[in-house]
């Protein structure tokens, strides 16, 4: 990635978790795109849940068919386990991450 493009990248991170929209006013640098709505808000943390659980199920796919392999069904287990945590772990997720939108007050002043 161009290093322009990782600064911008990192500089958006920070204005989007970090600094409240009231501050936009102040540090004017920190505008490189609009601030997201509330409707992109969720609609990113849904992306980022999504993305997250393909990552993590893979994984528990992984570690559940390693334990399995022995078993005639290990995929079938394996992949049994994996939607199942897949389901219930995307839904925590995503309210956790609402919950730190909403009332995580560290790293903000």
């Amino acid at each position: 990635m161009h290093t322009l493009n990782r600064r911008r990248h990192f500089i958006g991170a920070l204005r989007d978790y970090l600094v409240p929209p009231n501050y936009l006013t102040f540090y004017p640098f920190l505008t490189l795109t609009t601030m997201p709505n509330v409707k992109k808000s969720r609609i990113r943390h849904l992306a980022k849940a999504i993305t997250w659980r393909i990552i993590a199920s893979g994984t528990t796919f992984l570690l559940a068919w390693f334990f399995f392999q022995d078993d005639a069904k290990a995929v079938q287990k394996a992949t049994s386990v994996a939607v199942a945590e897949s389901v219930l772990k995307m839904a925590l997720y995503y309210f956790h991450e609402r919950a730190w939108y909403r009332y995580g007050k560290l790293g903000r002043s």
